[in-house]
Order: C-alpha cells, then structure tokens, then sequence
C-alpha cells in the first residue's frame, strides 16, 4: 500500500472549535526501508534529533510504536454527546462538580 496523506478540515473526535495541537494533514500506510531512509535523508537539520529519538523508541519499544502511529478515534462527534458535554460543563461551571482528589478518593474506594 502506498503512503497516503490524508486531509481534513476537522480532525476524527475533533469537536467543533478545539485545537488538538495536530497537524490536519497526516499520513498512514506501508513505509519501505528504502522509502524511510529517504525520508530520514530529507530531514531539515532541526528535525534529526527528534526524528533519531522517536526512531530509536521504535526499534526499542515496536508495541509504543504501533500505539503512537494509530489513528486518531474516528468516531463522529454526536449530538447527544455534545448535549451530555455541554450538560457537564454547565455542572462544572455552577460548582457541581468533585475536585480531583476526591475523584480519586471515590476511584480508590470504589464507591
């Protein structure tokens, strides 16, 4: 399969508005050898200790690996879950909430 780019305006579980500190354009596929050492070749200067370190993760940990180039969720963003979401919010807002360590209090407890 050849590499493919893949662009959106929205990125998969993106809700309207949220920045996820992603690029829209990202790509997935079979790479060669020959294809990533011609990438790796191309590399801007600044890019190569970045690219080395992300690499050598790769080479020790191949399951990191396969997790962190897995695809965004892809699920579409419902109406219902945008209710539920803006629901929590407004709860949040009004004080309704439980703060962190209770959460883990409760998680612990397994209230």
């Amino acid at each position: 399969m050849p590499l493919a780019a893949i662009r959106s305006d929205r990125l998969p579980g993106q809700r309207d508005g949220q920045d996820l500190g992603v690029p829209k354009l990202w790509y997935r596929g079979h790479v060669t050898r020959t294809e990533l050492h011609r990438i790796v070749d191309e590399l801007p200067e600044a890019s190569v200790d970045v690219a080395g370190a992300l690499l050598r993760r790769a080479a020790d940990e191949p399951e990191v690996a396969r997790l962190l180039a897995a695809p965004l969720d892809d699920e579409p963003y419902t109406e219902e879950e945008r209710a539920e979401d803006a629901r929590a919010l407004a709860a949040i807002e009004h004080g309704e909430g439980v703060d962190w360590q209770e959460a883990k209090a409760r998680l612990g407890s397994g209230r």
